[in-house]
């Protein structure tokens, strides 16, 4: 016999100075890569006291592996469940064998932890159970590709639940989601708070916050949407879902929301949240919140956006002021996307404190409950262009109020469904709404090239609009708009400024006039004699004050 190392029974014996051995622990383990500079985890067969985190002789726990961990190293983690809280250093990628196959279930605790400042990628598993936190990164860019977090918990602190998001991200760290599901939690999907830049990339990416806005009230809250069309079939299809989507649904404090950016987005050449391709259902509150950043949804699905109370909100995606952060922002939302069936507006635009509050819609925005969208308050701007379609929303496709401002540029509104309502006074239910687009309380429009098709009551609607600087006419614009099926093309309600001295002589007269609006097309115009503190069917739809 000689020095020679002898394989026996799995283990390589060193003789005599060769020292002690190291048993193949794992001989059938499957792992994500081959690498011989990463670091094996097996909970089923390797060993945290007789392992060295080889191939052949893994670590049990994932927490082993990435306490050795350096910068650039990878740890590859087999098939099973693993009971426990990970932490990771920076530069570390931690990859599974599939989230189906690899689920790390932290009981009671944060899943996964990540620490420093070099990016960290966590790739191909599951976190499921955590509290109060599935995925949390503080400065450390965060890139999650085929991940699954699910399921996380809310914890009490100061007597109060809290927490309970999918992913959060703050101090300035950036984050990329691909391929993944972010679902069932009982906080945010992703809450991403004074962050850098957020992307879900064709398929994957979110943000969110644990911030709950104040009450921005729209219109009577009680009001319920309507079945779909009387035949069963909807402008889309309720189960839609855009191809390898990442999922962000189900989540009980929002689905994604991005609230006070790092940088200043007016001075930034990133847009602070992308959305490629992400499928946004039944989160409640919001499906996309964006607070105080630039953000662009594309070829994205937000439906079906639930709420607990009446008076809580429940839009698709709300555009709106930093909480922090004051500068003027902007959101697009492309015409490959669709907002539908959500409980109340597609779209919320909150303005008020002056800046420029911007939203370009080109999306399918089709089924919801409380108006297809609803831009309010002082800086608000509600942008439709090209293919943007409004369709059979109830009560109203599009309305802006409080100062607020429309700009349309072709698209269409159609089918605009009424709703009952009860004034308190009366108590007597009756149908209201069905307009295609409303100029309320002191907003403007300029309208151009848009259609507005078989609507119950009136293709534009106007209750106390903004008047022009001399007061003599409102500030609406209409330039060969295309009025179809409808019952007026344009409804003025009384107490509203007059549009012409045609439409004054109306006014004083209170009756319906056929008035050359446009110049290639005779619109029949209505003048009605009720107004806000008088409701009646043909009036604009109530508001209540804002909060």
């Amino acid at each position: 016999m000689n020095t020679t190392s002898l394989k026996m029974t799995g283990c390589l014996v060193g003789l005599l100075s060769m020292g002690a051995c190291v048993a193949d622990l794992c001989p059938g383990a499957q792992f994500p890569t081959d690498s011989e500079s990463a670091l094996y985890v097996a909970g089923g067969c390797g060993s945290d006291s007789d392992g060295d985190g080889s191939r052949d002789a893994p670590f049990s726990t994932i927490s082993q592996a990435a306490s050795g961990a350096s910068s650039g190293q990878v740890i590859a983690v087999a098939s099973g469940t693993y009971q426990e809280s990970v932490t990771l250093k920076a530069g570390v990628r931690l990859l599974g064998m599939g989230p189906d196959r690899v689920t790390i279930i932290a009981d009671l605790n944060v899943g996964v932890e990540v620490t420093g400042t070099a990016a960290v990628e966590i790739a191909h598993l599951r976190v499921s159970k955590a509290v109060p936190v599935g995925i949390r990164s503080a400065k450390t860019p965060l890139i999650l590709d085929d991940v699954i977090v699910d399921h996380t918990g809310r914890r009490k602190k100061d007597g109060q639940l809290v927490g309970g998001h999918g992913v959060q991200v703050t101090g300035g760290a950036s984050l990329t989601i691909r391929r993944s599901q972010i679902i069932d939690n009982q906080g945010t999907g992703v809450l991403a708070e004074g962050a850098g830049v957020v992307g879900i990339i064709a398929p994957s990416y979110i943000i969110d916050p644990s911030y709950t806005p104040g009450p921005n009230s729209i219109i009577d809250p009680s009001y319920q949407p309507r079945p779909i069309d009387g035949d069963g079939v909807g402008i889309i299809d309720p189960s839609y879902q855009v191809a390898n989507s990442t999922a962000v649904s189900s989540n009980r404090g929002g689905g994604v929301a991005i609230i006070d950016p790092s940088y200043t987005p007016a001075d930034a050449d990133d847009v602070g949240l992308v959305l490629q391709g992400v499928f946004l259902d039944s989160n409640w509150g919001f499906g996309v919140a964006v607070y105080g950043s630039s953000a662009k949804l594309q070829a994205s699905a937000i439906v079906n956006t639930r709420r607990e109370n009446n008076s809580d909100i429940a839009d698709g995606c709300v555009v709106a002021p930093g909480i922090k952060n004051k500068a003027a922002v902007s959101a697009t939302i492309d015409e490959r996307s669709v907002l539908a069936s959500n409980l109340r507006a597609g779209v919320l635009i909150v303005g008020g404190g002056g800046e420029t509050i911007a939203t370009d819609v080109g999306a399918d925005v089709s089924l919801n409950a409380v108006g297809g969208i609803w831009a309010q308050g002082k800086g608000a701007l509600l942008k439709l262009h090209g293919k943007a379609r409004l369709s059979t929303n109830t009560l109203i496709g599009a309305a802006v109020t409080g100062g607020s401002r429309i700009e349309a540029k072709g698209g269409r509104a159609d089918n605009t469904v009424p709703t009952n309502w009860a004034p308190i006074r009366s108590g007597a239910p009756q149908l209201t709404g069905a307009d295609g687009i409303g100029i309320f309380k002191g907003a403007s429009g300029s309208l151009e090239g848009i259609k507005l098709d078989n609507l119950a009551r009136a293709g534009v609607i106007v209750d106390g609009g903004a008047a022009k600087a001399d007061g003599a006419e409102l500030d609406l614009v209409l330039k060969d708009v295309v009025f179809a099926s409808s019952g007026y093309g344009v409804l003025i309600n009384k107490g509203s400024p007059k549009s012409s001295a045609a439409l004054q002589a109306a006014v004083s007269k209170g009756k319906d006039v056929d008035q050359p609006l446009l110049e290639d097309a005779q619109v029949k115009v209505r003048v009605s004699a009720c107004s806000q503190d008088d409701p009646a069917a043909s009036c604009a739809p109530i508001q209540p004050d804002q909060g």
